[in-house]
């Protein structure tokens, strides 16, 4: 496996007292690149002081979802789907506890509608409760299918659940 360190080394000029985004990331990507490795069970190093992180950095390094997909020791590493989900490249981690994590990331340079088609996923159900791990949110499936407007080069993560398990906030 890979590791994914972030946190400003490697920028031009770094300074230690001013995080900065490296190598000159948006927002959006970061959050692509955190959902990636984080599906992927990959480890995680944070090389900033913590108390000085960038706001995305606390979004995305801090949010209990992420970590709880990167975490699970229990379940395999995920990986990309060989067909994807409803056309688009997928990434799925299956977890212990029976969700399914899935980051789909929008490679294009404009907004656009991705879906995740539950039989695509291997979910075994008809339909399924979706917690956006970004947004915060939580919806359910239509016809074994959940669709959100996703940015530029950033990532649509969601977990998908019997609608049984406990949300964290």
């Amino acid at each position: 496996g890979d590791m994914m360190m972030t946190g400003g080394q490697g920028c031009k000029n770094y300074d230690v007292h001013k995080p900065q985004h490296c190598p000159q990331q948006s927002d959006n990507e970061y959050r692509t690149e955190v959902s990636l490795y984080g599906v992927m069970s990959s480890p995680m190093l944070i090389g900033t002081d913590l108390r000085d992180m960038t706001s995305i950095m606390t979004e995305t390094l801090l949010n209990k979802d992420l970590i709880m997909i990167n975490q699970d020791w229990q379940a395999p590493p995920g990986d990309v789907l060989p067909l994807g989900s409803c056309g688009s490249k997928t990434w799925v981690r299956k977890l212990s506890d029976g969700r399914i994590a899935v980051a789909i990331p929008n490679l294009g340079d404009a907004p656009t509608d991705l879906s995740v088609c539950l039989s695509d996923v291997g979910w075994g159900e008809k339909d399924a409760q979706v917690r956006d791990v970004w947004k915060k949110e939580v919806g359910t499936t239509t016809n074994g299918k959940f669709t959100r407007r996703v940015e530029s080069h950033d990532t649509l993560l969601v977990l998908l659940s019997k609608g049984e398990h406990s949300i964290v906030v």
